[in-house]
């Protein structure tokens, strides 16, 4: 059985009682009801208990590639189109959606954006990673300069990583006297809190150094 899926969304090849399930317009409905439900072109459903409706992509081959996952934008209005994005031009979402009773809410989600200027050969891209409640907060970025900004989407240019926060702190991996000495080599920078001491400790290098109070 052949489906065909032109660019006006035409389907030919099955019809709405076939499996999966298809809107003759736009959609396929895999595993679900045989009415489409949102503007989602894809739809795969399943009883968790039964399976769970999941989408797997397996390569196989000797070769080192493995299966990907593209989303691709431009700026141009067709399906053809090579027209060049812009500054925070989104370039795809994954959203991660909860039923609250009523309706479906998006509270998390992982955002690819354009956070530079675009010419030939290079647009400069970042990530977002957004958490929340009863409202979604872009809590971190990875930016295109390689850059982490963990409540803050605008880390300093000369920080490798900025946390910003007037409510909390940075905690260094807590541990007794015994276990820091049972580190195998460790690197000079490496910075932990000795319990036993009570201190923080950095590595040197050479030998492990206690921060004390002036």
């Amino acid at each position: 059985m052949t489906v065909t899926i032109n660019g006006a969304g035409t389907i030919t090849g099955l019809t709405s009682a076939d499996v999966p399930q298809v809107n003759v317009t736009t959609k396929l409905l895999v595993g679900g009801p045989t009415s489409s439900a949102g503007a989602f072109g894809v739809q795969v459903y399943g009883d968790s208990a039964t399976f769970a409706p999941s989408v797997l992509v397996r390569g196989y081959s000797t070769a080192a590639a493995g299966p990907n996952l593209f989303f691709v934008r431009t700026g141009g209005t067709t399906a053809t189109s090579t027209n060049a994005v812009v500054l925070n031009d989104s370039l795809g979402t994954i959203s991660f959606l909860g039923s609250d009773g009523t309706s479906n809410q998006s509270r998390g989600a992982i955002t690819g954006f354009v956070d530079g200027a675009v010419s030939a050969g290079t647009v400069p891209t970042a990530l977002t990673f957004t958490t929340g409640t009863s409202s979604g907060l872009a809590r971190m970025i990875i930016n295109s300069s390689g850059q982490i900004g963990m409540g803050t989407l605008t880390p300093v240019s000369a920080s490798a990583l900025e946390i910003a926060s007037t409510t909390q702190g940075v905690r260094f991996p807590v541990m007794t006297t015994t276990q820091k000495n049972a580190i195998g080599t460790p690197v000079a920078g490496l910075v932990i809190f000795d319990s036993t001491l009570a201190k923080l400790c950095v590595y040197s290098g050479s030998a492990w150094q206690t921060i004390t109070s002036v």
